[in-house]
């Protein structure tokens, strides 16, 4: 069931070729496999608890097998498949499928791999958690709508951007071998489907980059994507070159909290939190036609220049929100029109556009 459900997750839900809405069992001596694919994402994972008795390929129809699992109560199912029936039996069930050839599935696996990056589950999931939410998956102009991933012989990054804010984590990750290409704009749900499989555990991952697909596998499972096509803004060049003449620390819990309540009152037509420094307070502010006013007051430790700045709480709480409570921010101001950086000490870069300052 655990396997057949991440399978499931593959399948289109509508597809102009129906056999896609199958899963591929190919049993082996003494192993079990299922395989999915959209022709976009494709995924081969390991049965565990698989009791072979005759190796060979069958088809199972994605939603009725998926509820003869969810229905029968048995613990085991004896699965057989002979031309195009599929016989399911419980201990006191049997359900007769059609089946489509499954010779006739698309081929989706076998590449060759000159290299590769080996990193954990851990990490991955650190990667996709902390940036995914800042792409935007509608937009036309280069790859926004993808995770940007960059990798070196030690270090894996990983960069999402919808043009008006920009999450950036790295990773630890050691090279093996020449992989073809140093970077790719991988499909977030692609990702996502790995951080399903791993959970976020330690298992050691292989993550192939390659000029049209990327290639992740573990212990159990392998993912092969095709890639997010054009080229993704230079990320780099986004970040400040000059020293920030404000900046400041404060945990991202207190932080979610002061905008969270500023955010009650917030104008839904033009959604803005007064961010302002003064005599070793943050004060947040905001206010809405017909919403009202509210004042949040947070003290710091900080005694430089006044300063303020407007920001989107959205793109704010967002961000926050992929935290530990307790988790230290050093943030940066460099003026009301300038982006404001949020960092943290394990690699992680947050930068957020101003929006224009309320007049009075």
């Amino acid at each position: 069931m655990e396997a057949f459900t991440l399978a499931a997750a593959v399948v289109p839900s509508r597809t102009p070729k129906p056999i896609l809405e199958n899963v591929r069992l190919k049993v082996e001596d003494s192993k079990a496999y299922l395989e999915a694919t959209d022709l976009e994402i494709a995924l081969r994972i390991e049965a565990e608890g698989v009791e072979v008795h005759t190796a060979g390929e069958a088809l199972l129809p994605v939603r009725r097998f998926g509820s003869i699992l969810r229905e029968v109560p048995d613990e085991k199912l004896s699965i057989e498949a002979a031309g195009d029936q599929l016989v399911v039996r419980g201990s006191s069930s049997e359900f007769q499928l059609p089946t489509p050839d499954p010779l006739e599935y698309p081929p989706v696996f076998g590449t060759d791999r000159p290299g590769y990056h080996v990193t954990t589950g851990k990490v991955l999931h650190n990667l996709i958690r902390r940036t995914a939410f800042a792409i935007d998956p509608d937009s036309p102009h280069y790859a926004l709508g993808g995770i940007y991933l960059e990798f070196s012989a030690e270090r894996i990054y990983a960069v999402g951007t919808d043009g008006r804010r920009m999450a950036a984590q790295e990773g630890t990750a050691k090279q093996v071998g020449k992989p073809k290409v140093d970077w790719v704009v991988a499909l977030p749900q692609a990702l996502r489907l790995v951080d399903r499989a791993v959970g976020g555990s330690e298992e050691e991952l292989c993550v192939c980059p390659q000029e049209s697909i990327l290639e992740i596998w573990g212990e159990s499972f392998l993912v092969v994507s095709r890639l997010i096509e054009g080229r993704f803004p230079p990320w780099r060049d986004v970040l400040p070159r000059t020293p920030a003449n404000v900046r400041f620390s404060i945990a991202a819990g207190q932080l979610l909290a002061g905008v969270r309540q500023a955010q009650i009152v917030v104008d839904p037509t033009s959604p803005g939190v007064i961010f302002h420094l003064r005599g070793g307070r943050l004060i947040l502010s905001a206010r809405g036609h017909g919403t009202g006013e509210g004042r949040i007051e947070i003290a710091l430790d900080y005694e430089g220049p006044e300063a303020r700045v407007r920001l989107n709480p959205k793109y704010l709480t967002d961000f926050l929100g992929t935290l530990e409570s307790d988790q230290t921010l050093q943030v940066e101001f460099r003026g009301p029109k300038s982006p404001v950086v949020f960092t943290t000490g394990d690699g992680y870069t947050y930068i957020l556009m101003p929006m224009a300052m309320e007049e009075g």
